[in-house]
Order: structure tokens, then sequence, then C-alpha cells
């Protein structure tokens, strides 16, 4: 919940009463407005869940992750309904103590019923210890009986868990949606999957799409009609190759460097292709093979160079070392791009599966080393 941060509590202020005025700033909407939901990020190994060797389950909870932010040695706070917030950053810095905090604010948006207007509902998802679990709210007594059917998943973030909100809000006929984000996953994601949305249902081309993205309202329907088809469908992975949340970029090769060259060399056709082949037998080792093949293509069309000519990264790299000697403006070595070619491939599988409520797909240790297997 990005909310947290640009909503920090006032002076002094408890979980309960912080948690009763954000609800009730959260409900404030018009008349037209007739939803909203909430969701949070729920990570199982923040609570100690483990596999049957006792590790974690959640790489983003792992050491590597809090040393990268700088909250390794933040140690968690207990929290309660009536505990103060003043030390608003540090509670948030610390994974345990944030996810405790996010309970308890839904425990506290649950036991405010009273604030909603007659006629909206509130659906509450990823801020319970059971991530799985999905909270309607609303006083109109008009009960959506098959929500937890529809809304219930195993994602572990919010950035993933906002499809499947979407595209329901959607197939029941909502024409506007507004996605409150300022993460660019969730324009990329979005955006691959509403135009997948409309490839199913021809006839909802009227409804839209906004995502509020820091102080700019992004149409997500417009971008999907202005786009190329084979641009729209290879997003996700040109996105994720350049660089996410959860996978590193390549120095000074950003999205549009990456976007310009693709669009040079005519990959977008290829990679448009190859999405469709990881969709359908994700984890072929041929697909794989030839997954790693395309975005080697990529990369070596990033630093000028025609793919076709260096199929070898190392090749490359001595090519361009006379000019360009300071070492991180080289591209990685063949063994070290076969690494981030497994994590952007098992965050596509990440992002593909988001519209999916009974997502099996996260970033256990079980599936890395079944990708790697798989891999050879």
């Amino acid at each position: 919940m990005p909310y947290l941060r640009s909503h920090p509590p006032n002076p002094s202020e408890t979980v309960e009463s912080y948690g009763k005025r954000t609800f009730s700033t959260l409900v404030s909407f018009n008349s037209n407005v007739k939803e909203l939901h909430v969701l949070a990020d729920r990570y199982d190994g923040i609570f100690g869940y483990s596999d049957e060797e006792g590790k974690v389950i959640c790489l983003k909870d792992c050491g590597g992750c809090h040393e990268q932010r700088g909250c390794s040695n933040r140690s968690p706070v207990a929290l309660g309904r009536h505990s103060n917030l003043d030390d608003w950053n540090s509670l948030l810095s610390n994974s345990k103590t944030k996810a405790r905090l996010i309970e308890l604010l839904f425990g506290e948006f649950e036991n405010s019923v009273h604030l909603l207007q007659a006629g909206f509902t509130v659906y509450l998802s990823g801020g319970f210890r059971d991530r799985m679990r999905v909270v309607m709210l609303n006083r109109s007594g008009n009960a959506d009986t098959n929500f937890e059917e529809r809304l219930s998943c195993t994602h572990e973030e919010a950035d993933v868990r906002v499809v499947l909100h979407m595209l329901d809000c959607l197939e029941r006929g909502f024409d506007v949606v507004l996605v409150d984000a300022n993460d660019t996953d969730i324009v990329v994601v979005l955006l691959y999957h509403y135009k997948l949305f409309l490839g199913n249902h021809p006839n909802c081309e009227k409804r839209k799409v906004y995502v509020r993205f820091h102080s700019y309202l992004v149409p997500i329907h417009r971008l999907c009609s202005n786009l190329p088809n084979d641009f729209v469908h290879s997003i996700c992975l040109l996105h994720t190759l350049s660089g996410c949340d959860t996978v590193g970029f390549m120095f000074s090769k950003g999205k549009r460097v990456v976007a310009k060259a693709v669009e040079k060399w005519g990959l977008e056709k290829p990679i448009a292709l190859l999405v469709q082949e990881i969709q359908k037998s994700k984890l072929d080792p041929a697909v794989l093979e030839k997954f790693s093949v395309i975005c080697k293509k990529v990369v070596v069309a990033s630093y000028g160079k025609d793919p076709d000519h260096f199929t070898s990264l190392n090749e490359l790299r001595v090519h361009l070392y006379p000019r360009k000697r300071e070492l991180k403006y080289l591209p990685p070595s063949d063994a070290a791009f076969e690494c981030h070619a497994k994590r952007v491939y098992l965050q596509l599988d990440i992002f593909f599966a988001s519209k999916s409520s009974k997502a099996t797909v996260s970033g256990s240790p079980a599936i890395w080393l079944d990708v790697s297997r798989r891999w050879g």
C-alpha cells in the first residue's frame, strides 16, 4: 500500500485512530463511485513459514533483499491497536512490522463498516495473515455471494493482485476502472492484460481503465488502441529484461534504449511469438532455450550491434572493451546473463499468471530450482 508512505499518521496517533481515519478518507467518494478495492502485499516468509527443509519460502524476505534496502539491522516492533505510530518511517522499514501494521489496519477497516455510504462496497485483499482471504464490506445487504471464489489468490504482491481485481470489475460491467499506483510494473502488467481482455471480449472496447501514476492519469485503454499489437504483447518481457522491482538492469541501458533497439532490429514480432509460446508450455526446455537466445539478441541490439552477428555476450564484451574500458559500460558475461534471464523468466511467469485467481506461481526456491533444472 503506497498510500501509507504518502499519508503518515498525525503526531501521537494510534493504530486504531489512524485506521479509522484512513478508512474514512478512502471511502469518501462521490456517488458515481460504487466500489473500492484495497490491496496489500503478503509474503509468507514474513511470518516464518518455511518449506520442508526449513528455508524461508519467500525470496523477497531473504537477507539479501533487506541488505539492499538498508533495513537488515532493523528489529521488528510489537504492535497492537493502541500502539503509538510516531516512528512511522522505521515501522515501514521492517517487513514484519509493516505486515503486522497492515494486518491491524485491515482489522480496523473491517470494524468501520458504519462509515460506508449505502450502495458502496469495499473489498480487502492481501492484508491478512491468510493471504487467500478476501473480505467484502457493505451496508446495502446486496451480498456478493461468490467474491471469494473470484478474488482469492496466492499472489504475494499487490502489483500482481491488481490485475485480477481490474479484470473482475470489467467483467462485471463497470465502464471505468481507476487504479491508484506509483509503480511502473503495474502500468505495464495492466496494459498487457487489458489487451488480452479486449481480445476475449471485443464488445467491451468502450470500457476504460486509468492508472493514477504520481501526478499523471495514464489511460490504459487508449494506449492499447494506439500501440502496435506486437509491442503490447512483448511489453512485459521488455520491461522485465530492462529492469523492474525484482530484476536488475544493465547500466545505462534503460527502457527507452531497449525499446528503440528492438524497433530498429525488428525484434517485436519474434518476442510476441515467444511470449505466446511461454504461456502455452512455460517449462518446455526448447522454449527456455529460445527465450535465452531472443533475450540475448535484445541485449546485443541494446549495445548498438547487430544481434545476428554476436551470438555470445563474451565476444561482444571483447569487441567493446577497447572503447569502453570501465566494466560497468560493458554488457554482462554469458554466465551472468543466464542468471539474469532466469530471473526475468520467473518474473514473467508471475506477471502472466496474475489473471488467475488460483495461481501457484511465486518466488519460492522450489520453483527457482525447477526452472534451473529444466534450463539445463
